[in-house]
């Protein structure tokens, strides 16, 4: 609406920022976030502009990355190229992380590609295998199984398959052994490393027939020991990735009546909740590591995890399905278990040192870096530390809380 006879200088931005056309995206989000700009200016390699990047092009490429990586897996041939699409995976983290993606958008990137390359190594393992002898369902377990894998996620992975008879146990059961190996193998090859507890498929005891899988649960949960409780918490947290998805619920369904019927063990899981010691010390400065290798980082995963068991503790009692520790705040909330004060406050320090982890592991990757998760807090700036401590300060009171809900004596 404004007079066409107006000289263009008053409304133009000066000096035009501006990109060349062989620079990547994450560079192009730095450089908007340095020069507060809304788009930038793209330069071939003549140093002409022709064309245009905007800020909203970015946010839009947030929720399409997930469905680029997977129409890549989908049309793959063969495990190689399998493996360069997940090489690919952490640049695109590093870019939805430098853009200020939130927790939610970066992991179900990394989980969506995670499903489609293990759905894809099923057609493969299927094809050289045979078809299954009975219905079965590949799971995942822990982070992978709530959701949240990060940069640096190994396989905690099982199998269900539906009951048998006694006379197929050996050939059922052959087959089974011998696609998760097969399973587990590529998956390792492709990237995901093994798992250190060697909770996987290409473990016979984590590859069985409903039944015992009912067995086990009734036995963790019954006979709440340290050693049971260590051992079966990543299992509470599993999901169907591909397969027969009914078995997945049946169990979870049987899982909900043992822990109904047994609420010592909540009380139990709880108490083992209470024992991390927030590292925070006098005049609320973080303690770091004391080793060589670590010194001055924090690990940040022992913090999330107070939040990830605490959050599933609830999860349990109030008998929701969900997995993943997002959706289940918000359930929680939304079923007035978690007041809008203590929602926000959990919420946000999930989110918080959640995106923390995926940026400081995105930057060593973009570094070239061995990828962990430590946080070195000389990275951090005085906003992003102080923001860490209150966050590392409030699991105290997470922690009081579930005391209190749960009855847990000193």
């Amino acid at each position: 609406g404004l007079p066409v006879d107006r000289p263009a200088y008053e409304f133009m931005n000066a000096p035009l920022i501006s990109i060349g056309e062989e620079e990547t995206l994450s560079r192009a989000v730095i450089l908007m976030q340095e020069k507060d700009v809304e788009y930038l200016c793209v330069r071939d390699n003549n140093g002409r502009i022709y064309g245009i990047l905007r800020k909203t092009d970015l946010v839009n490429l947030q929720h399409n990355t997930g469905a680029v990586l997977i129409a890549a897996v989908e049309s793959a041939l063969s495990v190689t190229e399998l493996k360069i699409i997940y090489q690919r995976l952490p640049l695109y983290v590093n870019a939805l992380s430098e853009s200020g993606a939130r927790t939610s958008i970066i992991t179900n990137v990394i989980t969506a590609t995670s499903d489609a390359i293990t759905a894809k190594l099923e057609q493969f393992i299927i094809r050289d295998l045979g078809s299954p002898p009975v219905p079965y369902v590949f799971v995942a377990l822990g982070s992978e199984g709530r959701c949240e894998q990060t940069l640096l996620t190994d396989q905690d992975n099982a199998i269900i398959y539906q009951d048998i008879g006694e006379d197929r146990k050996d050939e059922v059961g052959a087959y089974f052994a011998n696609y998760g190996r097969k399973m587990c193998s590529l998956l390792n090859e492709i990237g995901f490393r093994y798992c250190t507890g060697n909770i996987m498929a290409n473990n016979p005891r984590w590859s069985q027939p409903l039944l015992e899988w009912r067995r086990y649960f009734a036995a963790w949960i019954t006979q709440p020991e340290p050693k049971h409780l260590l051992e079966s918490a990543i299992f509470f947290d599993f999901r169907p990735v591909c397969g027969e998805t009914s078995l997945v619920v049946e169990l979870g369904n049987h899982v909900q009546r043992l822990l109904v019927d047994n609420p010592p063990f909540l009380v139990h899981l709880a108490r083992e909740g209470m024992s991390y010691k927030t590292p925070l010390g006098l005049f609320g400065k973080i303690q770091t590591e004391s080793d060589e290798e670590h010194s001055g980082g924090l690990n940040i995963k022992s913090p999330l995890r107070v939040i990830v068991n605490l959050v599933r503790l609830y999860a349990m009692k109030h008998q929701l399905m969900e997995t993943n520790s997002i959706r289940r705040i918000q359930r929680l909330h939304e079923k007035s278990i978690f007041n809008s004060s203590f929602y926000k406050n959990i919420l946000y320090a999930y989110d918080y040192m959640m995106v923390l982890q995926l940026k400081t592991q995105a930057r060593a990757f973009n570094l070239g870096k061995d990828i962990t998760n430590y946080i070195d807090l000389s990275n951090l700036s005085t906003i992003e530390l102080n923001t860490l401590k209150n966050v590392i300060s409030q699991l105290g009171t997470f922690q009081n809380k579930a005391k209190y809900d749960f009855g847990v004596s000193e």
